[in-house]
């Protein structure tokens, strides 16, 4: 009676760009041709793992999986979300270290989107994307409304921040 030892050796000479694929990896295209290029040249599943860094079940898994039929694939594709679907594993659960945040528009800000909305448009406004009529930058300064001071929060970034040491004069 013989005993499988799982050994994880490195293949010393992976195909380009694939190098050691440990644990449940998705197989690469070329690691599966270079598999079955191994099968064919008569290795045992045994020794194709130890070669490509996989688990002998990894292995004989896959070599099931590309044998089976397109539609065998899908109805076992079909079963196994079926079965995380009754389990619960997808349901999605609020994480409890993470607070959910629910962001909402100030009411202030969706009464000017009202009057914006409302606003009558010209031509220009409907075919070039021009502000309705008294939403211009030039119809607020003339109706005296003061606007925001505008901050570059990049260029914010970059300025001297104050210091709490004082300056000697």
């Amino acid at each position: 009676m013989t005993h499988d030892v799982a050994v994880h050796v490195h293949d010393p000479d992976p195909p380009q760009g694939t190098g050691c694929v440990c644990g449940k990896e998705k197989w690469g295209a070329q690691e599966w041709i270079r598999v079955k290029h191994l099968i064919g040249r008569g290795h045992d599943v045994a020794s194709i793992a130890l070669m490509i860094g996989r688990s002998r079940e990894q292995v004989k898994g896959k070599i099931r999986w590309e044998n089976m039929s397109a539609e065998k694939r899908q109805a076992r594709r079909d079963r196994i979300n079926a079965r995380r679907n009754e389990s619960g594993e997808y349901r999605s659960t609020p994480r409890p270290d993470k607070p959910t945040i629910t962001h909402r528009a100030p009411p202030e800000a969706l009464a000017e989107r009202a009057m914006r909305l409302s606003a009558p448009q010209t031509l220009t406004g409907a075919f070039c994307g021009d502000p309705p009529i008294g939403f211009s930058a030039l119809d607020r300064k003339l109706s005296g409304k003061a606007e925001e001071p505008y901050i570059d929060h990049s260029l914010a970034q970059l300025q001297r921040k104050p210091s709490l040491v004082p300056v000697p004069a």
